[in-house]
């Protein structure tokens, strides 16, 4: 039986937002690492998206701060981030998976064990996080939703779920 993970690949290259050619996923060493560095164990939804696509994925949100080995460096970001502009914390267990252009960023809680654990976003404009999603996998899918949006008609206005 395919994963999630694997479909989602599929799904990219098949709206050419990416091929074979420019993805690569994470090895097992490489995800024991963030895990290991960060302190803490990342959900099963997100080791299979970054076992896939975690060092790159084409057009698909490359412009994010989400690639590894980058993504041992977004919650310190994000920490700087919150520091400037509110007395919201994050807390030693929420793993910040994407940050974009020091203003924003999405996270997810680990310590309760959730295989496809809620996201959560900040954005500097907001005094705390909202929930993007239920699932770190629905999260993706928004976000693929939003790109093929731009794709089938790019001139339109677009309400992004990874953007401002």
């Amino acid at each position: 039986m395919r994963d999630w993970a694997n479909l989602f690949v599929e799904r990219l290259i098949r709206a050419k937002l990416a091929s074979p050619e420019t993805i690569e996923g994470c090895s097992e060493k490489e995800l024991v690492e963030i895990e290991r560095k960060l302190g803490l164990k990342l959900p099963e939804s997100y080791r299979r998206y970054m076992a896939s696509l975690g060092k790159e994925s084409g057009d698909f949100l490359s412009e994010c701060g989400m690639f590894y080995p980058d993504v041992l460096l977004n919650k310190e970001r994000a920490q700087t981030l919150l520091e400037n502009n509110t007395d919201f914390r994050l807390k030693d267990s929420d793993f910040v998976f994407v940050e974009r252009y020091g203003y924003q960023f999405f996270y997810f809680e680990t310590s309760d064990g959730n295989a496809n654990p809620p996201v959560l976003r900040y954005s500097e404009r907001s005094e705390s996080p909202i929930l993007l999603a239920k699932s770190f996998t629905e999260a993706m899918e928004l976000a693929l939703a939003d790109h093929l949006a731009i794709i089938e008609n790019p001139t339109a206005p677009i309400v992004s779920h990874f953007t401002d």
